[in-house]
């Protein structure tokens, strides 16, 4: 018997953009500017900048906010997979962030980060609650010439 989806439950991600856009709205943040880097396997989340509504700098606060997350474990008994679940945990708002990137990544982008990889940034508009990608992917290419004297 498959297990169907219920049609009314809201997705992991979806409940930590709700909850994140909330708390940068209420410090004032405007936008969140994302930068990303990935090849040979590895990726990462470069940089994290907020601006206000007056394209000013905002530091992201340290203190520690209670957010839903998603939980990614590869499974070591079954090679290749990854087990997810969604948890509650206390996290700096700027890894609420990065997590949350890394998600809207593997959604949109599998595999971002191998081969040759891909970079690029995710601008966050926390007044439409929308993100927008810019997104470049490295291509390795190979040209061959016969010749013959």
């Amino acid at each position: 018997m498959t297990k169907k989806k219920n049609p009314t439950a809201v997705e992991p991600a979806e409940i930590s953009k709700a909850e994140i856009n909330e708390r940068l709205a209420k410090l004032g943040i405007a936008t969140v500017l994302i930068g990303y880097d990935g090849c040979g396997d590895s990726g990462c989340i470069e940089s994290v900048e907020a601006r206000g509504a007056d394209n000013q700098k905002i530091e992201l606060p340290k203190k520690l906010v209670s957010i839903t997350l998603q939980d990614w474990n590869y499974d070591s008994d079954k090679p290749g997979y990854v087990v997810t679940r969604t948890v509650k945990r206390k996290v700096p708002i700027q890894e609420a962030i990065e997590n949350w990137c890394y998600h809207l990544l593997e959604d949109h982008f599998p595999g971002w980060e191998l081969n040759e990889g891909s970079q690029g940034t995710i601008e966050f508009d926390i007044a439409k609650k929308s993100a927008e990608f810019e997104h470049g992917e490295n291509v390795y290419t190979t040209h061959t010439r016969r010749l013959v004297v």
